[in-house]
Formats: structure tokens, C-alpha cells, sequence
């Protein structure tokens, strides 16, 4: 079954947008703003965050969990950590446009650390200009997919990142 991907609600404010998910223990929120724009010209490193639900696949998957990531653009590379929590360990993750179309997938290999762990880290090597430039207008989604949801559990778009407060800082690194 192939899943598509809501449309990105028109921002009224384009200075700071927001987004957040209920999880086990509180709200999880992750804002971004306009800052950081990616080309091949620099500024290195750029930051970028994503708020993974259930909400944002069509159709929606109700999952107890979230996850929530953190994203760095160096050179020609994007970094990526992913922190999940109240999803099973996940099998893979993709890279999507908005249509849903995968761009790059990864596999996660099992491992004995991978049992009791609640992160996923990577890179994505050589990013192709094309996605570089839906990096940097938030058109890029990130999915994990578990073996009980190959085509994914959770998914959120990539936005660049801007300063978190102390306190939804503090929840992102307990996730």
C-alpha cells in the first residue's frame, strides 16, 4: 500500500513555525525558522530538525509513540540522529518528497546494541542538488518504517532549524 502525505498547511507567519505531538510524559514541540539556507556555497554546518507522528501519513497510523530528530547538512552530506519512543524498533528509514515518492532509503541493520536501544543515527552521502533544494524550502520528509509498518510508522517534514527553549530541549534529548 502506498502512502501519500498531507499537504503543507501555508504558514500565516513565515518568521517561526511550530510543530508538536502528544508522547508518553508531555508535548513534544520542535519550531523552526527561516534561517540557514542550504546550497553548495556554505554556511557549514546547517541545522535542521523533524517531529515524526503517525498523523502526517495518509492514512493516518495511530501509534501511542513519536519521534524526534536532528538533522545536519555539511558540504554534501546530511547527518542524521532519530530518537523514537512507543514505536518498535524500526527496519528502515526514506527520505520523501511531499507526493511521497521515496528519494533515498536506508536499512537499519539488526544489531545486538539496536534491542534495548531508542536511536537511529546516519548519513545520507552526496545529497543530490534536487534535494538539497527541497531541504531548504521544508518539502523533505522523513519516514521509519518497522516491520508491522513497512510502508511507515511515523513520518514528519525536515525544517531548518531554529533556537529550541531550554525546556522542549530537555524533552527532545528525553525521547
Amino acid at each position: 500500500m502506498r502512502r501519500l502525505f498531507l499537504p503543507f498547511r501555508a504558514l500565516t507567519h513565515p518568521i517561526d513555525t511550530a510543530e508538536s505531538a502528544d508522547v508518553p510524559g508531555g508535548t513534544l514541540t520542535v519550531r523552526s525558522g527561516p534561517e540557514g539556507a542550504v546550497h553548495s556555497g556554505g554556511p557549514w554546518p546547517v541545522k535542521f530538525t523533524v517531529l515524526l507522528t503517525g498523523q502526517i501519513l495518509v492514512p493516518p497510523v495511530p501509534v501511542a509513540g513519536a519521534a524526534s530528530g536532528y538533522l545536519v547538512y555539511t558540504k554534501r552530506d546530511l547527518h542524521y540522529t532519530i530518537h523514537y519512543r512507543g514505536i518498535p524498533r524500526p527496519i528502515s528509514i526514506r527520505f520523501t518528497n511531499e507526493e511521497g515518492n521515496i528519494l533515498e532509503e536506508h536499512e537499519i541493520p539488526p544489531a545486538p546494541h539496536h534491542s534495548q536501544g531508542s536511536k537511529v543515527c546516519g548519513v545520507w552521502r552526496k545529497l543530490p542538488k534536487v534535494y538539497r533544494r527541497l531541504l531548504q524550502k521544508d518539502k523533505l520528509i522523513f519516514v521509519l518504517a518497522t516491520a508491522e509498518h513497512p510502508e511507515g510508522i511515523v513520518g514528519g517534514r525536515v525544517l531548518k532549524h531554529n533556537a529550541i527553549n531550554t525546556g522542549e530541549d530537555a524533552l527532545l534529548e528525553t525521547l
